[in-house]
C-alpha cells in the first residue's frame, strides 16, 4: 500500500510547498496564502495565483531561489528536495510564467528523480510515472525554444 493518487500534486510536501515560495517571495499576507491561490484537481491539478501574486513571485524570485534546496553532485539529497524543485516549476507552468533557467533545468532534474523508487510508492506506480512523464513533457512543449534564450 502507497500513496493514493498518482498526479503531480498527489504525496506529500506539493501544494503546501507553494505557500512557503510565496512566503519566501515576500507575499504581503502569509497568513492568507493559501486563500488568495486556487487549486483544481482537473487534468492533473493546477495551482492558480492572482495576478498580485505573479507579480511578487516574478519580481522576487531570487529571494525563493536562495532557500531552494542546493544540489550536491549526486543530484537530490532526498525526494523532498526534489519536489520542492518539481512544485517550484509546476507553479511557473500552470500560471504560464516564464521561470529562470535553473528552474526550469532542476525541476525537470527533480520530476526525472521521482520517476524512481518515490513513483514505486504509489498504489499505481505506472499511473505516476505517466503523470510525471506528462509534466516533462508540458514543460518542454511549454518553453521548447526559450530554453536556449534564457
Amino acid at each position: 500500500m502507497g500513496w493514493s493518487g498518482y498526479g503531480l500534486y498527489d504525496g506529500d510536501e506539493t501544494q503546501t510547498s507553494h505557500y512557503s515560495f510565496m512566503e519566501w517571495a515576500g507575499w504581503k499576507d502569509e497568513g492568507a496564502v493559501g486563500d488568495a491561490m486556487t487549486y483544481t484537481r482537473r487534468r492533473g491539478g493546477k495551482t492558480k495565483l492572482t495576478n498580485e501574486m505573479k507579480e511578487v513571485l516574478a519580481n522576487n524570485i531570487d529571494k525563493v531561489l536562495k532557500k531552494m534546496p542546493k544540489l550536491n553532485k549526486f543530484g537530490f539529497k532526498d525526494e523532498y528536495e526534489a519536489i520542492d524543485w518539481q512544485m517550484l516549476l509546476a507553479l511557473f507552468v500552470d500560471n504560464k510564467l516564464l521561470p529562470p533557467k535553473l528552474i526550469i533545468d532542476n525541476g525537470i532534474l527533480a520530476t526525472e528523480y521521482l520517476l524512481g523508487e518515490h513513483a514505486d510508492l504509489f498504489n499505481e506506480p505506472s499511473k505516476r510515472k505517466a503523470a510525471l512523464r506528462r509534466f516533462i513533457k508540458r514543460v518542454n512543449k511549454l518553453y521548447n525554444g526559450v530554453i536556449n534564450l534564457i
